[in-house]
């Protein structure tokens, strides 16, 4: 694992930790990890070919109301996934994986 990655996966643990809330991890890919609280991963933390490190966030409530709403899997992607699927910062990540972990009680 990339240092830089892991420092990222340390720093999700400790904001995490501290706002009472189990932060879960899976690697799907060399230096990918796909992070949450629950059952669902909420976002990703990876390390780029340029060596930076990204966080991306999946807003689950926008895609399960796309899908309540009628939207195919291929709508969803080429119409919402910006929506759905964005860039956040390592900060904003913690914040929203603490929020939806709230949201889940």
């Amino acid at each position: 694992m990339r240092p830089e990655v892991e420092a990222s996966l340390m720093f999700l643990d400790s904001f995490c930790s501290r706002n009472g809330v189990a932060l879960q991890s899976k690697q799907v890919k060399e230096n990918i990890y796909l992070v949450g609280s629950g059952l669902e991963a909420v976002g990703s933390v990876g390390y780029t070919t340029k060596g930076e490190v990204k966080c991306f966030f999946k807003d689950r409530g926008k895609e399960h109301w796309a899908i309540a709403e009628g939207f195919s899997d291929e709508q969803i992607m080429e119409e919402l996934a910006d929506e759905i699927v964005r860039e956040v910062s390592l900060q904003e990540l913690a914040s929203l994986i603490v929020k939806k972990s709230n949201c889940d009680e």
